[in-house]
């Protein structure tokens, strides 16, 4: 809420950045299904690979790359995530 909160501040004011201001959402990082934590943090720093999609799993024996497809997303797309 706070980065919505300054981006509004940003537009309301009229001020110009240096650089761009991204907002970013994140679901899974207190994950309680997989027992991951910090999931799409850690994606975004290359700490997540394909192999540990398939390692994670849920009380079921649902890994995140299954539940990732269920969901309509492609797995492998994890790694065009990573930020430098």
């Amino acid at each position: 809420m706070t980065g919505i909160e300054i981006a509004r501040l940003l537009i309301k004011n009229k001020l110009q950045l240096k650089r761009s201001f991204v907002v970013i959402g994140f679901c899974g990082e207190e994950d309680m299904r997989f027992g991951t934590g910090y999931f799409g943090s850690k994606a975004m720093l290359g700490q997540i690979t394909l192999e540990n999609l398939h390692q994670y799993k849920d009380k079921d024996d649902v890994s995140v790359y299954e539940a990732m497809q269920e969901y309509g997303l492609v797995p492998e797309n994890i790694l065009k995530c990573i930020i430098s």
